[in-house]
């Protein structure tokens, strides 16, 4: 994580709101762990993190939207071929029992004959 701080553009410093960075009420200093374990003081502007805080959260939302769409349209795909398999199933069983019937109807008759 970078450093968001204005340093010596603050506007509030320039204006004279206050004397110096740290006295800035948008001023923030964060300490931060890496994964390597090395801590590191981070100095902000809560404007300008905030504002890249969103984009990275809009990003990872986007990504998120993306991921549940894609896997809509799987389940919706995969509902189809088990529907299309399951009617097949139907006819198949159908036409097995209408042979059965047939046969049946064949045995029957040849017995009275």
């Amino acid at each position: 994580m970078e450093d968001t701080h204005c340093g010596v553009n603050c506007p509030w410093v320039k204006s004279g709101f206050c004397n110096k960075l740290e006295e800035c009420p948008n001023h923030i200093e964060s300490w931060w762990v890496s994964k390597e374990g090395e801590t590191k003081l981070v100095k902000d502007c809560v404007p300008k993190r905030l504002m890249l805080q969103m984009q990275a959260l809009l990003t990872r939302f986007e990504g998120v939207q993306g991921a549940a769409e894609e896997a809509r349209n799987e389940t919706h795909l995969m509902r189809g071929h088990f529907t299309s398999l399951v009617e097949a199933t139907k006819l198949a069983i159908e036409e097995q029992n209408q042979r059965h019937i047939i046969e049946s109807t064949k045995i029957l008759l040849e017995k009275k004959d």
